[in-house]
């Protein structure tokens, strides 16, 4: 309640554009909250059900979301799942048929240096 007195009294300070984008919900944030997050990812005093029992504390201390799917690499901001694949590319071993001085068939197999 004190915060919607204060808001009432700032909003007039506000471009209409920002304006437009607050809402104040008060006691029944739930619905709206639930149109934007899946229940399973809200933390169940939000009105969710995830109760990261496999943290201790629960959700309040709980790290997860999607911050924790990116790492940095040589200045480049990269999705694991993208780390991943570029490593299981320089395992693959590259297989050539090569032919030696003789003009013998030679089969060769290693790892292609451009992936290095």
């Amino acid at each position: 309640m004190l915060f919607s007195a204060l808001y009432a009294i700032v909003k007039g300070f506000l471009d209409e554009r920002t304006r437009s984008k607050v809402r104040i919900l008060g006691s029944n944030y739930q619905p709206t909250l639930l149109e934007h997050i899946d229940a399973e990812n809200l933390p169940s005093f939000l009105g969710g059900t995830c109760t990261c029992s496999h943290v201790e504390g629960g959700c309040l201390y709980s790290n997860a979301g999607p911050w924790n799917d990116y790492v940095v690499i040589d200045k480049q901001i990269k999705h694991k799942d993208e780390v991943q694949n570029e490593d299981e590319e320089e395992k693959k071993e590259d297989v050539s048929l090569q032919f030696d001085n003789h003009g013998n068939d030679q089969l060769v197999v290693g790892v292609s240096a451009a992936n290095h």
